[in-house]
């Protein structure tokens, strides 16, 4: 009996251990997969693949405002808005998202000035939101599609539009646009 539970015992440290040992590997693959891709497409949609690309693809954004004569960036995704702000924070380009307001109001507002000024709209393209746009802005232009990663294989497809002529002040309200 006692050899039995020792046995046991062992087993148990042994399968311990292994699993000690799994687990430090898995999540070692998982730091080195998030720092340099292994799967490079191997895998149909990489959960990784959101935190790549950003400063690259806010220099093609800013590339792209500028070229449009825009003053700010607008977004309709929380995601994109702090993504595009922190890669641009040393650029003196504000990114403001248009819904969800009520995520910003511990900062100051911006100036209304600017807000009257042309934007650079910037979304998933699968997000793309013509509805609040056409409803806050008269002029909605259609860019070019923007790539964040390699152009062969990107991470994420990106709408452009440049906006002008709001109608109204663009960061209002627009609880009744969201809703539809």
């Amino acid at each position: 009996v006692a050899l039995a539970a020792m046995t046991d015992a062992v087993k148990q440290s042994r399968t311990f251990i292994a699993a000690l040992a799994t687990g430090a590997a898995m999540i070692g693959f998982i730091y080195l997969h998030t720092l340099m891709p292994l799967t490079s497409g191997l895998l149909r949609a990489d959960p990784t693949s959101q935190m790549r690309g950003w400063p690259e693809f806010a220099e093609k954004v800013d590339r792209l405002r500028l070229e449009q004569g825009a003053q700010w960036i607008a977004t309709s995704s929380f995601a994109t808005t702090a993504q595009l702000a922190y890669a641009l924070k040393d650029k003196p380009v504000p990114v403001l998202q248009l819904n969800e307001r009520l995520r910003y109001l511990h900062l100051p507002a911006p100036d209304p000035a600017l807000l009257q000024s042309p934007a650079l709209y910037v979304d998933l393209a699968r997000r793309e939101r013509s509805d609040l746009l056409s409803a806050l802005f008269q002029s909605v232009t259609p860019l070019a599609a923007v790539h964040r990663g390699p152009d062969v294989s990107p991470f994420a497809i990106y709408a452009t539009r440049r906006l002008a002529a709001p109608r109204g002040h663009p960061l209002a309200d627009t609880a009744t646009v969201s809703e539809r």
